[in-house]
């Protein structure tokens, strides 16, 4: 959510700074050029922060053995879904969050589909994720 509000307040300061410092502000009728700027803008930060994401992903260690996951690597996936999430957001309803108990805890699932690493990382935040995969995936 902070991602989104982030692209939010960028898109809008460029819009107005983009109509209001061209002439076009002198012609009444292209307000609505600013929301069309603000869309535009909002879709450029998304690519370039999938982009960044992208060319970080060769950089990032592969084989570490990990007792504790990197703050700012952990907090960049959970921002990514959440923004994920939210721009794909339907009614769900998840139950049983409260059965899982404190402490360590190993979760064990078979996806049935690509967007469940989304949710799992998403409603499973406070818990401290470690996700392992196969040598073939690296």
């Amino acid at each position: 959510m902070i991602l989104i509000i982030i692209f939010f307040i960028l898109s809008i300061v460029a819009s107005f700074l983009t109509y209001f410092l061209t002439p076009l502000y002198l012609q009444w009728y292209n307000i609505y050029l600013i929301l069309i700027f603000f869309i535009g803008y909002f879709l450029v930060c998304a690519i370039l922060f999938t982009l960044f994401l992208i060319l970080l992903i060769p950089f990032l260690p592969k084989n570490v053995e990990v007792n504790k996951p990197k703050n700012f690597v952990y907090q960049l996936m959970r921002l990514s879904c959440e923004a994920a999430f939210f721009f794909i957001r339907h009614d769900l309803k998840i139950e049983g969050l409260e059965k899982i108990p404190q402490g360590p805890v190993c979760f064990i699932y078979n996806h049935l589909a690509m967007f469940d690493p989304i949710l799992i990382m998403i409603y499973l935040r406070k818990k401290n994720l470690i996700c392992l995969t196969k040598k073939a995936n690296l």
